[in-house]
């Protein structure tokens, strides 16, 4: 019987975005969930349907994709130093008291997302194992 994480080394690739048209399908991704599917950022602020922002140019940006079909459905990114993590903009003492050495070598996690919008059809060779209920792909074996 196959682990979770079995399904998710059968299903999911994860690869860092190389060039400036990843980058922007990492920012799409995040304007999709971000302001269509879950309101959380308004849709007008993104004329261009990217979600972008200061960090993006500080960051390493990297796509999920589902590996039946290649689409990517998900990204995040990592924020690098120098400067301010916007975790600190919200909890000064997050890593306020870190030495300069050790702050150099963190990175903030972040604009973790997924879609299903791009979730192509389940393959039929795929069907008899999962179920995809637009929230989660399961076993049911």
């Amino acid at each position: 019987m196959q682990t979770w994480i079995d399904q998710y080394l059968q299903l999911f690739e994860t690869r860092i975005a190389r060039c400036q048209q990843e980058i922007w399908i990492a920012q799409h991704l995040r304007y999709v969930a971000y302001c269509e599917e879950k309101a959380y950022l308004d849709r007008a602020a993104y004329p261009a349907r990217c979600e972008t922002d200061a960090d993006d140019a500080r960051s390493v940006h990297a796509l999920l994709h589902f590996k039946p079909t290649g689409a990517p459905i998900g990204s995040v990114r990592l924020i690098l130093p120098p400067g301010c993590f916007p975790v600190e903009q919200r909890s000064p003492f997050a890593i306020a008291d870190l030495a300069e050495d050790d702050r150099d070598r963190l990175a903030e996690i972040s604009r973790l997302c997924m879609t299903w919008r791009y979730l192509p059809e389940i393959p039929q060779s795929l069907a008899g194992s999962l179920v995809c209920d637009r929230r989660r792909i399961v076993s049911y074996a």
